[in-house]
């Protein structure tokens, strides 16, 4: 961390940085949590579970999602991951970083322009949906 005090318009702060003064105006809040609802590009997964913990500053989204698929179903291609805000009509789509438990393989995973869920492949394009595969999804977008 850093130490000493903060000044703004030489006052001491004591407390968040108003956003009139290029601050955030959080005072340190904490993290928010949902249970995102999960499905497939195709087909149906059986049973699976998810987790979220994220934070908005503004229009701003931090986002860290956790999913496990119990069994898999008939469920195909993307893992969809329902997100807690739509996000915003951007110059380009939103991409998060995302890792299989198992084996630490990397997760490619894209949010769209006006987008609803975070949309997740393997690496190479394949599906991940598979019996006992635990997914872990982490990034920032912007909120419409």
């Amino acid at each position: 961390g850093i130490a000493g005090a903060m000044y703004a318009n030489s006052a001491v702060l004591t407390s968040a940085l108003p956003i009139a003064s290029g601050g955030t105006a959080d005072t340190g809040t904490a993290w928010s949590t949902s249970t995102p609802t999960i499905t497939a590009e195709t087909g149906t997964i059986t049973t699976a579970s998810s987790a979220a913990r994220y934070k908005t500053i503004g229009k701003t989204c931090h986002i860290t999602m956790t999913c496990t698929v119990t069994t898999a179903g008939t469920g195909a291609g993307q893992l969809r991951l329902a997100l807690p805000f739509t996000a915003a009509n951007g110059a380009a789509n939103y991409c998060l970083a995302g890792q299989l438990a198992s084996n630490n393989n990397g997760l490619m995973c894209n949010i769209d322009n006006n987008g609803t869920v975070a949309k997740i492949l393997k690496y190479d394009g394949t599906t991940i949906i598979a019996n006992g595969n635990v997914v872990h999804v982490t990034g920032t977008y912007e909120t419409a």
